[in-house]
């Protein structure tokens, strides 16, 4: 099945300009960004208007492979320049990147589109990983690998490489 296609079928009009984003960068630890409750900061800075052409966006966790992991549905609201008094003070990264006039700040409102496949919805990247953002397009669309089962964590790596996180248990 196709992304496109699981998004018509919940209701989502298509036609809107909506961009698939896909969040790995040896910068920054995502994954902790986003079990630590600052990835939509993390997500609404950005050095140049990347968001500015879009009405929607569907963000996503790069995971092994060109494989990404499904987060959210995103309504951009405004798109401004950044004061940086916006940036909480317990940003991890608030002190590690340059933030000035010159940055973009994104205003999104979470929608509840495919919220019941957050954590759960694997789909095929492609190629161009590089490409951290791109278009929905029904031309190059992206493959739904899987869907996890609810209360997925990860795979089980035998007892004897079992460590489980504070959250995980």
């Amino acid at each position: 099945m196709k992304l496109s296609e699981l998004i018509k079928m919940r209701g989502f009009d298509c036609s809107n300009k909506v961009k698939l984003v896909r969040h790995q960068d040896s910068r920054y630890d995502v994954p902790m960004l986003y079990r630590n409750g600052f990835f939509e900061i993390y997500q609404s800075l950005q050095s140049k208007n990347v968001f500015g052409n879009c009405d929607y966006i569907l963000s996503f966790i790069g995971d092994e492979g060109t494989k990404a992991t499904y987060i959210g549905a995103y309504k951009k609201c405004s798109a401004k320049k950044l004061d940086k008094s916006w940036i909480p003070e317990d940003y991890p990264y608030i002190n590690d990147e340059k933030y000035d006039a010159n940055y973009y700040f994104y205003e999104f409102e979470k929608i509840d589109l495919l919220s019941d496949l957050v954590d759960r919805l694997v789909i095929e990247w492609g190629k161009s990983t590089r490409s951290w953002y791109q278009w929905l397009d029904e031309k190059k669309e992206k493959e739904i690998v899987e869907i996890l089962p609810e209360g997925y964590t990860r795979d089980f790596p035998g007892f004897d490489e079992l460590l489980l996180s504070f959250s995980e248990l």
